[in-house]
């Protein structure tokens, strides 16, 4: 009881943030903060600098199966006061030969 216990507790505790979604990117409003993002998706993948202003990266890899079939990136614009002044999707799709390839030699 006390195993099964503790497993929920450290499974509970390696999902503290939920991962970004293209309909929680909408949501995402110009002039928000870029503090009330980060509190519920955690911190960035990347931060540029900019000079006084920063881009924000957030990543969500798309996978069927065991492969990855597209990356879409989440850019958030922020200026120095903290707020989102500008936001750009972009998704990548892998190449098709990737999902018809093995990589590893037989």
């Amino acid at each position: 009881m006390k195993k099964a216990l503790f497993l929920i507790l450290l499974a509970s505790c390696s999902f503290r943030y939920a991962p970004m979604t293209v309909s929680d990117y909408q949501s995402i409003e110009i002039g928000s903060k870029i503090s009330e993002v980060q509190r519920k998706y955690g911190d960035p993948v990347s931060i540029q600098n900019r000079g006084n202003d920063h881009v924000y990266e957030y990543i969500m890899r798309n996978y069927l199966g065991d492969q990855l079939v597209s990356t879409v990136r989440y850019l958030f614009y922020v200026d120095g006061r903290g707020v989102i002044v500008n936001k750009i999707t972009t998704t990548t799709d892998a190449p098709a030969f990737d999902l018809l390839v093995d990589p590893s030699p037989p």
